[in-house]
């Protein structure tokens, strides 16, 4: 179980530097496909493989499949699966050009969220969402926790890019940027420390 854990876990690093192909092989190796059973053993990696059909701009399939792993956790212990889960088909809904669903999504995510307090989900889920926290802000869907949201996204993913729509407002006009202390602690959460360690 171990050597899998391993490989999901480079797989997703493969995700966040835009290596597709590496990730699209290590699916291959599982034999991962959008239709493949759920069960609690491939869930995980069945989301990776939706973050990697959003990235391929497939987004039927992704959609179907972000549904499918959606119901199966629904009752299930793997309640940040689910959220995840649900926070990325609001990314899909919003490249499908669904804003108001996208929105619909995206606050019963932060209703969900917001008393636990979490933050890499919206993190890790990418530029995609930092847009969508934005419009969370503009149409008053928990400002303040959208807010909070925001000032943990690395700068590093606010800079231009030739292929990136830029937010309206830039962060720094929205809120304060981190602290040294602040930048400190996520960047020991980014190496995988617990928030006590």
């Amino acid at each position: 179980a171990a050597p899998l854990l391993a490989e999901s876990a480079r797989a997703w690093l493969w995700l966040r530097q835009g290596r597709l192909e590496n990730v699209k092989r290590w699916a291959g190796s599982l034999n991962l496909n959008s239709q493949s059973d759920i069960a609690p053993g491939n869930d995980a990696d069945l989301l990776l493989l939706a973050q990697l059909l959003i990235a391929q701009n497939k987004l039927p399939e992704a959609a179907t499949l972000l549904q499918r792993l959606i119901a199966s956790t629904e009752s299930s212990e793997h309640w940040l699966l689910h959220l995840t889960a649900q926070l990325l088909r609001a990314v899909v809904l919003a490249a499908q050009d669904k804003a108001r669903e996208a929105r619909q999504a995206l606050a019963s995510v932060l209703h969900r969220a917001e008393p636990e307090n979490y933050v890499r989900l919206f993190v890790d889920a990418g530029l995609p969402v930092a847009r969508l926290l934005y419009q969370a802000i503009e149409h008053d869907l928990a400002p303040a926790y959208a807010r909070r949201l925001l000032a943990a996204f690395p700068q590093a993913d606010w800079s231009p890019q030739p292929d990136r729509v830029q937010p309206i407002m830039p962060p720094e006009d929205l809120i304060e940027p981190l602290s040294d202390r602040e930048l400190e602690v996520l960047r020991l959460i980014d190496q995988g420390m617990s928030n006590s360690e």
